[in-house]
This record gives C-alpha cells, sequence and structure tokens, in this order.
C-alpha cells in the first residue's frame, strides 16, 4: 500500500466520523515512532495539513442552513399632482431543504419609510409571525399590509390682479412655498429565526438592515 495512504487511513478516525479531536490524538502517537528526522518532519506537516482539511470539512456542514425565503411585495400607488398615497404588502415564501420539520420559526418583518422633511428614515411598522415548515416543504407567510401618504415641496399661487375672468398680467402673479410632508415607503426586510439564531433574511435595500437594532 502507498505511504502516503497509509498515513492517511491511520490518521482518519474509523466509522466515517470527522472528530478533529480524535485526529489531533492520533497524530501525537505518531509523533512518538521512531522515524529519521527528515522524514518525521514530512510526515507531521502532513498531519497538520490534515487536521486544517477536516476542521474545513465539518465547519461547513454546520454552516450550511436549510431554510430560504423569497420575498414578494404587492405594492399600490396614487397621485394627485403634489399628493401621493402608497399601499405595501408582503408575502414571505419559506422554504425548508432539510430531512427535519422545522417548527417554532420567527418571522419578523419591517416597514422603512423617509420624511420628506427631514429626510430621516425610520421603521414605520414592525411585526412577528410564527411559523412551522415541514421537511422539503414550502410555506407562504403573509404580513399584514401598511399605508402612507406624503406631499411633495411645491409652489401654490396665492395672488393677482384683475377681475373675475379678466387676464392676469404675468408679473402680477405671486407664488408662496409650501413645504414638503409625510413619510414615503422606501422599503421593507424579513428576517427569520430558530432558536433565537438568525437564519435567514431578506432587505430591499442592503442598508436598511442598519435601521434595524
Amino acid at each position: 500500500m502507498d505511504a502516503s495512504l497509509l498515513v492517511v487511513k491511520w490518521f482518519l478516525p474509523r466509522a466515517g466520523s470527522v472528530s478533529i479531536m480524535a485526529t489531533t490524538r492520533r497524530l501525537r502517537a505518531f509523533s512518538l515512532i521512531s522515524f529519521p528526522g527528515f522524514v518525521r518532519i514530512l510526515l507531521m506537516r502532513a498531519g497538520i495539513l490534515l487536521i486544517f482539511m477536516v476542521a474545513a470539512i465539518a465547519g461547513q456542514a454546520v454552516e450550511v442552513d436549510p431554510i430560504s425565503i423569497r420575498v414578494e411585495q404587492i405594492s399600490g400607488n396614487a397621485s394627485n399632482r403634489f399628493k401621493h398615497s402608497q399601499s405595501k404588502a408582503l408575502k414571505v415564501h419559506i422554504s425548508n431543504g432539510s430531512a427535519a420539520d422545522v417548527p417554532g420559526l420567527r418571522v419578523k418583518y419591517f416597514y422603512f419609510g423617509r420624511s420628506l422633511k427631514g429626510g430621516e428614515i425610520s421603521i414605520l411598522k414592525q411585526g412577528e409571525s410564527k411559523a412551522n415548515v415541514a421537511s422539503h416543504d414550502s410555506i407562504t407567510v403573509e404580513v399584514p399590509d401598511i399605508e402612507s401618504a406624503y406631499t411633495e415641496e411645491h409652489g401654490k399661487r396665492v395672488g393677482g390682479k384683475g377681475g373675475r375672468g379678466a387676464p392676469r398680467p404675468q408679473k402680477h402673479v405671486r407664488y408662496k412655498d409650501v413645504e414638503a410632508t409625510g413619510t414615503k415607503l422606501i422599503g421593507y426586510g424579513v428576517q427569520v429565526f430558530f432558536a433565537n439564531k438568525l437564519v435567514a433574511e431578506s432587505f430591499s435595500e442592503p442598508g436598511l438592515k442598519s435601521n434595524v437594532k
């Protein structure tokens, strides 16, 4: 048998399990075997590299989350010159790609808006829903809707001379500035937690996440 294969088989734990501690114990025991100096150094380096490979494999297995989400938004808008109204609702499609049921998911949602007067971004509405997803199944969580209204900055005609129906010279027409008011809906965010661990999230704009504490 090739010597390198013999070393790898001896270091790896039996029964197909991945155990860093077991590999480390074997490496220490192996260091006690009598080999020429340069051979021992090469074998020790190979064993250390093997430990890192095993750790990487184990880490990848832990980091994979079976829960994924897709957010569908239903929007409505109406305008009358400078005045605008908005509505928005969300449908969160949650998929479980694992072989086990996942009960007790917490689905948190956020609607974000920007003040037209000051420009500040804030959470206009937030809430939480519960969900259970069976193995290799998908469900849809409907998020309550939100409505908002705002008025753009504009000029309003306030004066002029002449009788009713008479033409008004342009030089006599006066306007006053009307400040912008209200809040404009600018996006949403959804986060899914399992056992207080964040397992999936989606934001309409990545920068909106910084507003969630």
